[in-house]
């Protein structure tokens, strides 16, 4: 796996990227102060409340963006999303 670190950001990939760590910006509404976004990539789209925006960026292509408040934000739910985005960057 390829972890690349930025300045506000962590990637992480295989053959290609599959999920982000990032903060968040000042002009981003709806962020708490300490909170991270995580955002994955499917090839489908979750209907789930904790799903903070999915977009179709191309084709059957999703992304994924969930605010990460605490440790408890990331259950074995959000934990399998990841996963699956895994596998699907082999």
């Amino acid at each position: 796996m390829k972890i690349e670190v930025m300045n506000t950001q962590i990637s992480f990939g295989t053959k290609r990227k599959f999920a982000w760590i990032w903060l968040p910006q000042k002009w981003i509404r709806k962020r708490e102060e300490g909170s991270i976004t995580l955002t994955f990539a499917l090839l489908r789209r979750i209907d789930d409340p904790r799903i903070e925006e999915a977009v179709e960026h191309r084709p059957g292509r999703w992304t994924h963006h969930i605010i990460i408040r605490n440790e408890s934000d990331l259950d074995e739910k959000v934990e399998g999303w990841v996963r699956e985005a895994y596998d699907l960057s082999l």
